[in-house]
């Protein structure tokens, strides 16, 4: 079974005031300017399989930094995304399995390979003023020369596409898409915009402006949150629908000079059925209820251009 992470962001906003009712938002960095975070996510599902709990839980610890390559006149923004380090901890009963980047020494599984093979690698891409990613198949195209490098069946694939999906620099951004202007009398505004990752679907997004202040301002935001029951998920010749809903919410700190994020908390929730068959025309051979629980945090932990005291 795979679990499925909430949303990572990553934001560069910078926040300029105006007779304090409301803020615009726009990427303010330079080029060299490095950010160093640390992200953590707990995912934890609960299933009633014949009559006893199953429980899973998998946990994956990353540190990255994010350099800023170049900034041109017309505020466009290339960055290098890089993996420093990857630890990874699935747990099922008393069973565990532990990945930790530093200390592969031999690898002998294929998630050991790939985890590996993205240690010190910098993804490239391209951002304009308002977060509008110009090139994420750069992103893409890179990954899937890592892939091929270790051979990965296509039919497992999908049991690393939650990771892939959440360090892609398109989603990164485009989870939640503000308005150029947010009106701090009225504290909430709408994003239109459905988001769909992996197979969840975050519709009704809002977000509030709950603080403002000299060097950082606070957010949160709120959606509801669903999967497809008619979209199977291929994993190990296995088509598995979810039938699910529930609520995202999450809370962020950024930064007033750069408008970066410097901290980032969210919790996930769904609620419903899985349905396994082994052909998509076939009849459901597993029904059973689940429950998916996510935390997803992470943190600035140095800037070469903030003082983070």
């Amino acid at each position: 079974m795979k679990y499925i992470p909430v949303v990572m962001l990553f934001f560069l906003y910078f926040i300029n005031a105006k007779a304090q009712n409301s803020v615009e938002l726009s990427l303010n960095i330079n080029k060299n300017d490095t950010f160093y975070y640390a992200e953590t996510y707990n995912a934890e599902t609960l299933q009633f399989i014949n009559g006893k709990n199953n429980k899973v839980s998998n946990n994956i610890n990353s540190y990255y930094t994010l350099n800023v390559i170049n900034a041109t006149a017309d505020s466009l923004f290339e960055i290098g995304l890089t993996f420093n380090k990857i630890i990874t901890k699935t747990k099922l009963d008393e069973n565990q399995l532990i990945i930790n980047t530093d200390s592969v020494s031999e690898m002998k599984t294929e998630a050991e390979a790939l985890y590996n093979s993205l240690i010190n690698k910098s993804f490239v891409y391209l951002v304009d003023k308002y977060y509008c990613v110009k090139n994420s198949y750069a992103y893409n195209n890179k990954l899937n020369s890592i892939i091929d490098s270790i051979q990965i069946d296509k039919s497992r694939i999908k049991s690393y596409q939650t990771f892939f999906d959440y360090n892609n620099p398109l989603l990164k951004h485009k989870v939640i898409k503000p308005a150029s202007k947010i009106i701090i009398k009225d504290s909430v505004y709408s994003i239109y915009d459905s988001l769909k990752i992996d197979i969840f679907n975050f519709t009704d997004i809002q977000q509030t402006c709950d603080n403002i202040s000299l060097k950082q301002s606070s957010f949160n935001s709120y959606s509801n949150v669903f999967t497809d029951k008619n979209v199977a998920n291929e994993i190990n010749g296995l088509h598995i629908y979810y039938d699910t809903k529930g609520k995202s919410e999450s809370s962020f700190v950024i930064n007033n000079k750069t408008g970066i994020v410097v901290e980032y908390k969210s919790k996930l929730i769904v609620k419903g059925n899985v349905i396994i068959k082994y052909s998509k025309k076939g009849l459901p051979a597993y029904i059973w209820p689940i429950t998916i629980n996510v935390e997803n945090n992470y943190i600035l932990e140095e800037s070469n251009n903030l003082d983070l005291n």
